[in-house]
């Protein structure tokens, strides 16, 4: 058994969440732990981030802004709230180039507005990065709905 479906047979067994929202939490952990736990780039220097983030022109409400250290793949997440990113103290990105996803919700713990699309190539100074991100339809993929009522399939619980 791979490790992201034990994971999110744990979520769904204890709590009582949908495939689709337990796959959502599991994306999202990995992202969050994966630039965590030491090493060479907990020494480099780390810049705050902030702005705005669109989605056919009306404010995102809530998701997150991934940056992602282009040579060592640290990631740095943002949290959206009605419309606004902003960086955790001393968390932010890391300085130079990054690739960075949005990722948006209807409402917190909502759900999500689109599937994965366009990304953005950044350079993140030691001043900060402040920068604007507006995706339209054409950007993105169509989100897959997520029922929170949707019971898990008993042959992959066991």
């Amino acid at each position: 058994m791979r490790f992201s479906e034990s994971l999110s047979g744990v979520l769904m067994r204890k709590s009582g969440v949908s495939r689709g929202v337990a796959a959502f939490a599991v994306c999202i952990t990995l992202l969050a732990v994966s630039g965590c736990g030491g090493g060479a780039d907990d020494a480099k220097e780390r810049a705050s981030a902030s702005g705005k983030v669109s989605f056919d022109g009306k404010p995102v409400p809530a998701g997150n802004v991934v940056f992602m250290h282009t040579a060592s793949g640290t990631m740095a997440m943002c949290p959206i709230s009605e419309g606004e990113y902003s960086s955790v103290r001393n968390e932010g990105p890391l300085l130079g180039a990054n690739t960075v996803t949005v990722s948006a919700l209807d409402k917190a713990d909502g759900q999500p507005l689109f599937g994965g699309g366009k990304s953005f190539e950044v350079d993140v100074a030691a001043s900060g990065y402040t920068g604007d991100f507006a995706l339209t339809a054409e950007d993105v993929m169509p989100a897959a709905p997520v029922n929170v009522d949707e019971e898990y399939p008993p042959e992959i619980t066991q």
